[in-house]
């Protein structure tokens, strides 16, 4: 700890190696070499000089019609998320083709995420209201295959909402080659029973 008296007799802060013109320069210099790197909309953001909520990094996003929700690097469209997917090893077989069971993880991932760009907080829901939401059909179709390292893109589209469940259309893409699709059928249950329960009015209205 430094006692007053010791901080009177501290040396003064050393000053900079450089004079303002010359820091300037480095500054200048600097703040060029970022915005090659990155991007002048990335070197905007850092500085917090451009509103970048409803910008998207070229190579992250692409055009959507109605595009009307954007969350991170997925977009929802009306009732559709998508999101790209990386394939990696663990994902394949030891030819290097996805194992079928991967897809249903990839599909899985859409539609938490859709819900999440709805606002649905999952661990918040089951805590306070002691509701969690289980899959209770689901069919799917394989049409292509994937490989290591293909770049997916996977969608989930909801296409009915019940008293107790709702419906998602879902896609797996490569580019434009469809590679799958899926109808999968979700119920809300009792976290503590679970047995099935009906949608409260506020996820219900959302949903609808």
């Amino acid at each position: 700890m430094i006692s007053p008296k010791d901080n009177l007799n501290a040396a003064p802060p050393a000053r900079s190696a450089c004079s303002s013109g010359d820091c300037r320069q480095q500054s200048g210099t600097a703040s060029h070499a970022l915005t090659r790197m990155l991007g002048p909309d990335c070197v905007k953001s850092a500085a917090g000089n451009d509103d970048t909520r409803d910008r998207r990094p070229a190579g992250v996003w692409k055009r959507v019609d109605h595009l009307n929700v954007t969350k991170n690097n997925y977009f929802l469209r009306e009732k559709e998320i998508e999101i790209p997917v990386r394939v990696y090893w663990e994902d394949t077989d030891a030819g290097g083709i996805v194992y079928h069971a991967s897809y249903l993880r990839f599909m899985e991932r859409a539609r938490s995420e859709w819900l999440r760009a709805l606002g649905v907080d999952q661990v918040a829901l089951r805590e306070r209201e002691r509701l969690q939401f289980a899959v209770v059909d689901m069919q799917v179709e394989w049409k292509r295959a994937a490989r290591h390292d293909d770049l997916l893109q996977v969608t989930a589209e909801l296409t009915q909402v019940r008293g107790a469940s709702f419906q998602f259309l879902q896609r797996v893409l490569r580019g434009t080659e469809l590679l799958l699709t899926a109808t999968v059928r979700a119920a809300a249950i009792d976290a503590d029973t679970l047995k099935p329960r009906r949608l409260p009015p506020d996820l219900a209205r959302l949903f609808a």
